[in-house]
């Protein structure tokens, strides 16, 4: 989850400028709300990993389907394309159990360049792995156990202490740190904040008193005592718990974080060697390995693993200016909570009849992250032209349009003008 990176050093987001997100600042929330009819900024984050509204608009694809299947899945695209937020939608539909399906989300994001060790053995590098899939799990099985915490006070004391003990062995933090979160807080979101800030908006949360009793009940168990094992066998006691006694029908591991090795595709292979090879004997297991990694790595992945990839299911993510149109849609909606989808319904009568398709014909390369920033820049236009009032305007996409060229250095360079 994605406390992880932050244990083992931040992944550095690919982004159009340095600071990683679109220039419109909280400024802008009275306008964006009070005249332009939205709830939030849809196109502020540009890291799909920190959006807390990314699970609730994304674009259908072809691709989720395939993810959403028993069977190991390598998928592809280009920096900011969108490896992410398929992650995320993954995830989010399995903590909600989207078509009666139990299947347990575990991310595991890799650490940054800055943080490696080099010096690590193979033997060290293949438990640290184990320790961060132990933690990960933890993590996500605090956040499914207090999502659900109606259910925890109900189930058998053997359960509830094993659980517990789980828990305080793997945890990256106390046990009761999180408890006290969620007490004083009532809602699930500290867990949000502390594990993965996507996994807020969950369909029907659970209410305040039914937080505090799986505070109480989980507070009163004690604990099993047993050796500290080691960071496998822990794992191993994990995966039986889920499978046997939660009654999942499959654990998905969710590999992400490889962008920032896109300079170091070697470096990148070490890291993923451990858990490529033993994808094949874990998925006889009922546990499903997920690698979202950027496309440039596919021919050196296929030269070093050509058996691997010859028998994991493969998925390409390719982007057209209509889906990368319907990403801008989708962000509006969600963020005008259903009064529109275009631009149209926040500016003049000036606008293009699809001010979408506008923006996404004149981005390069065709990737959601370059038609949100541009879209963010639009924004920003209209604030600099006119203050936080009025509508927006055909001047501010062409102010925007020459801005994001400028910035890519495409001025002598032709794009998209479908």
């Amino acid at each position: 989850m994605a406390w992880l990176s932050a244990f083992h050093g931040a992944l550095s987001p690919c982004a159009p400028q340095e600071s990683g997100d679109s220039p419109v600042t909280s400024e802008t929330l009275n306008w964006l709300r009070e005249e332009a009819g939205l709830h939030f900024n849809p196109f502020q984050a540009l890291d799909a990993g920190s959006d807390p509204h990314i699970s609730s608009y994304l674009v259908d694809h072809e691709a989720f389907p395939l993810l959403w299947q028993e069977r190991p899945t390598l998928l592809f695209a280009p920096p900011g394309g969108g490896k992410t937020a398929f992650r995320v939608r993954l995830a989010a539909a399995c903590r909600s159990e989207v078509e009666g399906r139990r299947f347990f989300p575990l991310t595991l994001l890799l650490p940054a360049p800055e943080s490696r060790d080099s010096s690590r053995t193979a033997h060290t590098d293949e438990a640290r792995y184990f320790e961060l899939l132990s933690r990960s799990a933890a993590g996500e099985l605090l956040f499914h156990l207090a999502y659900r915490a109606y259910w925890f006070p109900q189930i058998a004391r053997p359960l509830q202490r094993e659980l517990k003990t789980i828990l305080l062995e793997n945890l990256p933090a106390p046990l009761d740190y999180y408890l006290d979160q969620l007490e004083e807080a009532g809602s699930l979101t500290p867990l949000a904040e502390a594990f993965d800030p996507t996994a807020r908006n969950l369909p029907i949360e659970p209410l305040p008193e039914s937080l505090a009793e799986f505070v109480r009940t989980m507070r009163r168990r004690r604990r099993i005592r047993r050796p500290l094992a080691s960071p496998q066998e822990r794992f191993e006691q994990i995966v039986a718990v889920l499978l046997e006694q939660l009654g999942f029908e499959a654990i998905f591991i969710l590999v992400d974080g490889a962008d920032a090795y896109v300079s170091q595709p070697e470096e990148v292979l070490s890291l993923l060697e451990p858990l490529l090879r033993r994808t094949p004997e874990w998925a006889g297991r009922r546990i499903f390995a997920k690698y979202f990694l950027p496309l440039p790595l596919l021919p050196r992945l296929e030269e070093r693993f050509p058996h691997l990839t010859a028998e994991i299911r493969r998925v390409t993510i390719q982007w057209t200016e209509r889906l990368l149109a319907q990403v801008l849609e989708e962000r509006l909606r969600v963020a005008s909570r259903g009064l529109f989808t275009s631009l149209r319904g926040m500016g003049g009568r000036d606008l293009p009849t699809d001010p979408e398709a506008y923006l996404a014909a004149r981005v390069h390369p065709l990737l959601p992250r370059e038609v949100v920033y541009l879209a963010g820049l639009v924004l920003d236009e209209h604030l600099r032209r006119a203050g936080p009032s009025g509508w927006i305007e055909q001047t501010d996409l062409e102010r925007a349009v020459a801005r994001y060229r400028k910035e890519k250095g495409l001025n002598g360079a032709s794009v998209h003008q479908g």
